[in-house]
């Protein structure tokens, strides 16, 4: 057989071999999402341990620099789940097929059939942190609010985070809990709310 034959021998077994997997994938995207599922709560579960560590060593989590870059790590590292699952499972189901390259955009096709599922769960963990957070943030909130200049150091830490690296739900809801709540927040942590709001909205633009 000369070279172009089975170049075109060649292409057509890939070709062939991408259908099959393409097939393989949909019949068994059931066990996908339940490995995404399984996936995601692993996650949950992590995280809020973190979160607990944090609190427990740091004090309060405006003062700990560990917990903005693990958020920022968990939302670059779930773009990739979708992905990585699928390969496992195509090595699993084509372990003889291992030397089979597939393209990127043959890989793409067979993330969007699992992409809303990943999308849902990824807004489901996000809220379950929210939530969370919404529960142990206002005791550190009231804590560090007793203290002027430690209020201020916390403020700008916050801002900071605001503006780097938290997801934009988070930001407005720690944002938000640098309002004076019921009176339980000092005159000076009001005041500087006042001025941690103000830089936020100029730095993104958005006015409440």
């Amino acid at each position: 057989m000369d070279k172009e034959l089975v170049e075109k021998f060649n292409e057509k077994n890939q070709t062939m071999l991408k259908e099959k997997l393409a097939l393989d994938i949909n019949n068994n995207k059931d066990s996908l999402f339940q490995a995404l599922e399984n996936y995601f709560k692993q996650k949950f579960i992590e995280t809020r341990a973190h979160l607990i560590d944090i609190y427990q060593s740091a004090g309060t989590v405006l003062e700990n620099k560990k917990l903005a870059p693990f958020l920022n790590n968990y939302a670059n590292m779930v773009q990739g789940v979708a992905k990585k699952l699928i390969l496992d499972k195509m090595k699993e189901m084509h372990a003889a097929a291992s030397n089979v390259t597939l393209d990127e955009s043959t890989i793409e096709e067979y993330c969007k059939k699992i992409s809303d599922t990943t999308q849902n769960y990824q807004e489901k963990f996000l809220q379950e942190i929210e939530e969370y957070l919404d529960k142990e943030i206002p005791k550190h909130l009231l804590r560090l609010a007793k203290d002027k200049d430690e209020t201020t150091i916390a403020h700008r830490r916050a801002k900071d985070l605001l503006t780097k690296t938290l997801p934009n739900s988070l930001a407005k809801k720690i944002v938000e809990y640098l309002k004076d709540r019921d009176g339980a927040i000092s005159n000076n942590a009001r005041e500087s709310y006042q001025k941690i709001k103000k830089m936020n909205e100029l730095s993104t633009g958005v006015h409440s």
